[in-house]
């Protein structure tokens, strides 16, 4: 999760330079931001099908299993801060309507 969440980071930080490319019709820096960006989601789309299908086969070594029974939550991002940053407020602050109540209610 983040990895996938510096993804989103990195492929943002390639929006400007990419527009800056675009509007001084610079093909070499359009490619750039598109290669610096594109390159790490398909690291992580390769690592995700590659542990999958690891898990579909069962083929883990031991070593790669010890690393999956601890994990130091110390070090993850808060999913308070994913939210804030990636969403708009209303996503995850909504309350149900008396509509939805009545309807799951009932």
């Amino acid at each position: 999760m983040e990895r996938l969440h510096f993804a989103i980071r990195n492929a943002r930080s390639q929006v400007i330079p990419l527009l800056q490319g675009v509007f001084a019709n610079d093909q070499n820096a359009m490619d750039a931001g598109r290669r610096k960006a594109s390159t790490v989601d398909a690291q992580i789309s390769a690592d995700a099908l590659h542990t999958i299908a690891c898990i579909a086969k069962g083929k883990f070594d031991g070593a790669e299993k010890a690393k999956l029974e601890t994990v130091d939550v110390a070090a993850l991002t808060p999913l308070e801060l994913i939210a804030q940053s990636y969403f708009r407020r209303t996503h995850f602050s909504r309350t149900r309507t008396s509509a939805t109540r009545r309807r799951t209610e009932s």
